[in-house]
């Protein structure tokens, strides 16, 4: 009788403690996006829709016409098809974020500075307002709200964020931090928009006269929700739906939860950290670095930073920096393999 009570107790701990066991940690796929440039160039990612599709930057090798310049590319993980992303004759094109209807935010390069261009992944390009001499869109959401930076010649301003909405993309300046009122006379103000939700609400950072940080725009108000760190600036890089946002303050990545900031750390015998993205699992991607500049991509999941390289079957891959992460887990990362930097697809197989 006893030993059948024992023997209850003790299968009821077992049971117990599997019940609130961490669940396991997810496990990845690699593949290697093809290249676009010849041997010697750099392939990068920027970013990942839901449909694995992911949008990036090839840059052209010493030797090749235009070298160095840099030639936004499309992929498709469904056909393996890897298309340059072109507009007019320009040589030089970026691009930034990605949705799911495969609309690519990016700008070119003109004469005399950068262009907004919105690139559609069946073809077709379209220039954002205004134009030239400075504009450039990094972020979209599904609704086709694109939102980045142009010139807004106010001081000395590098650039103020702006948003361009509606099926005609008319655009609008975004607020501005306000001029803190110890100062008397300012010259610069600036600031930049760097990812959008599904609710339209925009995170980036900004700056007015010296004092600033990551913000968070709403409704026509900006915030600050993490001003700039004593040992570096505060940068909002990433927000779900959820409204979590992402960004790295001083030299550590953090997470915004509900006006609560926490320090995200870094990987062990690391000293630095930035986070880039993360989706609506809660499921955060960046860089960790060492005091030498080595990185490695991490996730940060279950309360824990981890190693990419020790998730995924790499092979003489090391992957450097993870850089957008999709609601199925899916990762768009960069890395090197044998001196050669190049763009992966992390496709999350548990």
């Amino acid at each position: 009788m006893r030993a059948t009570a024992s023997l209850v107790v003790a299968l009821s701990w077992i049971l117990f403690a599997t019940a609130w066991a961490a669940p396991p940690l997810p496990k990845y796929a690699l593949t290697e996006i093809p290249s676009i440039v010849p041997a010697g160039g750099t392939m990068s990612a920027s970013a990942i829709n839901d449909r694995d599709e992911v949008g990036g930057n090839a840059t052209q090798p010493d030797g090749a016409p235009f070298y160095g310049a840099a030639l936004a590319f499309f992929y498709q993980h469904s056909t393996g098809a890897v298309n340059q992303l072109t507009f007019s004759s320009q040589t030089f094109s970026n691009a930034g974020g990605i949705n799911d209807k495969g609309l690519i935010a990016g700008f070119v390069d003109l004469s005399d500075g950068f262009q907004a261009v919105l690139w559609s992944s069946t073809g077709g390009a379209e220039a954002l307002e205004p134009s030239s001499p400075m504009s450039m869109a990094m972020a979209i959401n599904d609704n086709g709200t694109v939102v980045g930076s142009f010139d807004c010649t106010i001081g000395r301003a590098a650039g103020c964020a702006a948003e361009w909405s509606g099926p005609n993309h008319v655009f609008a300046a975004l607020p501005l931090l306000p001029i803190p009122a110890s100062v008397v006379f300012c010259v610069r103000q600036s600031s930049n928009a760097l990812a959008i939700n599904k609710h339209g609400h925009i995170v980036g950072w900004a700056d007015s006269c010296g004092a600033g940080g990551a913000v968070e725009w709403q409704h026509g108000n900006i915030t600050l929700l993490v001003p700039d760190a004593a040992n570096g600036v505060s940068v909002a890089s990433g927000l779900n739906n959820s409204d979590d946002v992402v960004g790295v303050s001083g030299d550590h990545a953090f997470l915004y939860r509900r006006g609560r900031l926490s320090d995200l750390g870094t990987l062990p015998g690391d000293a630095s950290s930035s986070a880039n993205a993360l989706n609506d699992n809660g499921e955060i991607v960046g860089v960790s670095r060492d005091v030498n500049g080595n990185s490695r991509a991490f996730i940060y999941v279950n309360g824990q930073m981890y190693d990419l390289n020790a998730l995924v079957d790499t092979g003489s891959v090391t992957l450097q920096e993870a850089v957008g992460i999709n609601s199925q887990g899916w990762i768009a990362a960069n890395g090197t393999r044998d001196g050669q930097q190049n763009a992966y697809l992390l496709e999350r197989v548990r």
